[in-house]
């Protein structure tokens, strides 16, 4: 089922996720003003979007004909297939270049990682796969098969009365808010109880859109100063970007989880009263889950083309991170769409790429 507003969310989310990754190209400053930081702390967590979105869809398009092993058979081609090709590569290069956690030496081993010093390669080979972590957005993957595993109990939640479904919403909300992110993104069952919450969200969004739009498209002023104001809270009370700690540690209240819940709420309602309609959009979300995987990989070779081109060292240069952005995305957009092209636009593509 297609939802123009949600393809326009979608191309939004990937260009957030890709933004906050590319802070070193010239948005990288050790000390910034609350300026910079409020629009570095809306950018950051990007990938809350995608599970809002997600979960949007899983009540859009699967809920009323759902069949548990069909669904996770076509998550299982869709997302895992290409999770475990990108990954087994990724692996074997760093094993060659004794690095990452190959290299003990190097690695760095927080309180909460569970990662070890004393791991074997077998070991490492075996936590980089269930962890993601051999490429620092891949932590998305085992998270998400967690989260569609359970997509009985999903479907249940769906069925409950409006009242329960918000208990739960907002009692799973409290939890997210003290649990925090794992460690280095190393605990891929601490991101399911952190951004389960987020995925109902998107569900009941779903659910009841009309209802939602209809309350809330006159106040979207108020939903995204409530998005500023969080996200200069959290400047102000001495914290920038993700919050993360050991699972059962505490370590204050996560004020990012707050701040993305008005935020996905503010996407979707803007975008569904100021639909529009162009290509590239368009293109940049059928490619998105294809420039997920795709950019990790292209962005080693844009610093490398910054460097020769502009003799470029890591500085605060807010034209050459905007470069960097249009770069890494449109060419990870390249990349999917010439291997489909060479693929023949055939559906194993997805298989290696997710696209």
């Amino acid at each position: 089922m297609f939802l123009q507003s949600i393809s326009n969310f979608r191309a939004l989310a990937i260009v957030l996720i890709v933004m906050g990754h590319l802070y070193q190209f010239g948005f990288y400053h050790q000390q910034d003003d609350i300026f910079s930081a409020m629009i570095k702390n809306i950018i950051t967590g990007g990938t809350a979007l995608f599970v809002f979105i997600s979960g949007f869809m899983f009540h859009r398009v699967f809920y009323e004909n759902f069949i548990y092993k069909d669904f996770m058979l076509k998550k299982f081609k869709n997302i895992f297939l290409p999770y475990f090709f990108l990954s087994s590569i990724a692996i074997i290069l760093a094993y060659n270049a004794n690095a990452g956690y190959f290299n003990q030496e190097t690695a760095r081993y927080a309180v909460g990682n569970i990662f070890s010093p004393n791991d074997s390669n077998i070991e490492t080979i075996i936590k980089y796969y269930l962890t993601g972590r051999v490429r620092f957005t891949y932590w998305y993957i085992p998270f998400a098969i967690l989260l569609f595993a359970m997509a009985r109990f999903h479907v249940r939640y769906l069925k409950l009365g409006l009242v329960w479904q918000i208990t739960i919403f907002l009692a799973l909300s409290v939890l997210s808010m003290f649990v925090h992110r794992p460690v280095a993104s190393t605990n891929p069952l601490q991101y399911l109880v952190y951004l389960t919450p987020v995925y109902l969200a998107g569900m009941l969004a779903s659910r009841y859109s009309k209802k939602i739009v209809c309350k809330l498209e006159g106040h979207l002023i108020l939903l995204f100063l409530c998005v500023l104001a969080l996200s200069a809270a959290e400047y102000l009370t001495g914290h920038q970007g993700n919050y993360s700690k050991p699972f059962f540690a505490y370590n204050g209240v996560d004020i990012m989880y707050v701040q993305k819940i008005f935020l996905c709420f503010f996407c979707y309602v803007f975008l569904e009263k100021y639909t529009f309609n162009v290509g590239v959009v368009n293109t940049i979300a059928a490619t998105s889950f294809a420039i997920f995987f795709i950019h990790p990989w292209i962005m080693p070779i844009v610093r490398r083309c910054f460097i020769s081109l502009f003799d470029w060292v890591p500085h605060y240069s807010i034209s050459l991170y905007l470069l960097a952005v249009v770069a890494v995305v449109s060419t990870s957009m390249l990349v999917a769409l010439m291997l489909k092209k060479i693929l023949r636009g055939s559906q194993y593509s997805r298989y290696l790429i997710g696209y």
